[in-house]
């Protein structure tokens, strides 16, 4: 990021007060766009991840829901599924060109959070922000800075029982002293694949 974007970066939410360790002193800035409900986008990232994240990897981003194939050949089917695709299409045409228009040209108004970890985009969850990198197929949970450790070792604790079972995320690796863990990117969308759960209750 040159250094004229950075400067007019005021992010809403800076994330890690000078007593992370080293390794986590590089932060990553999220950019919430109008129009896009609950997504939040990394400035970082190349322009191509992104349209290669909305295009060919997932559409968890988009707001219209992927054509499903269906046996239905008829004619009214036929168009029905075009128009599907090219709502799509459009949907992720319009985020694209939104987030290049907010990564080179925006103000210090606009609604940015900082986060330790890279990915794509990150969602604001109960007592943090999941953050999704699609090419390493993980997501990563950062808590809020005020949450008690006992409760971030708890939640831990509880996914390395649940990751058991087969239907489950594999829980990859964590880190209750730095306030995060990264499991495994289920398929599907994002909203579907980590909905409200028990422990965010709590």
């Amino acid at each position: 990021m040159n250094s004229s974007l950075a400067s007019q970066i005021t992010p809403k939410k800076y994330w890690g007060n000078g007593e992370m360790k080293s390794h986590q002193s590089v932060v990553y800035q999220y950019i919430k766009m109008p129009n896009v409900e609950k997504h939040y986008f990394c400035l970082q990232q190349n322009i191509l991840v992104l349209a290669w994240v909305l295009f060919f990897k997932k559409n968890s981003l988009s707001p219209v829901v992927r054509p499903e194939q269906d046996m239905d050949f008829s004619p009214k089917a036929f168009v029905r599924q075009i128009r599907s695709y090219l709502g799509l299409i459009r949907s992720n045409l319009r985020i694209l060109i939104v987030f290049i228009i907010y990564k080179y040209h925006r103000g210090t108004g606009d609604e940015v959070v900082e986060l330790p970890r890279y990915g794509q985009v990150c969602l604001h969850v109960h007592k943090g922000y999941k953050i999704f990198d699609f090419y390493r197929n993980s997501v990563i949970k950062v808590f809020d800075q005020d949450i008690d450790p006992s409760v971030i070792q708890e939640e831990i604790d509880l996914l390395q029982q649940i990751s058991k079972f087969d239907f489950a995320p594999s829980l990859r690796k964590w880190n209750g002293g730095e306030r995060w863990y990264e499991e495994e990117l289920l398929q599907g969308s994002l909203d579907a694949s980590y909905t409200k759960t028990l422990m965010d209750s709590e």
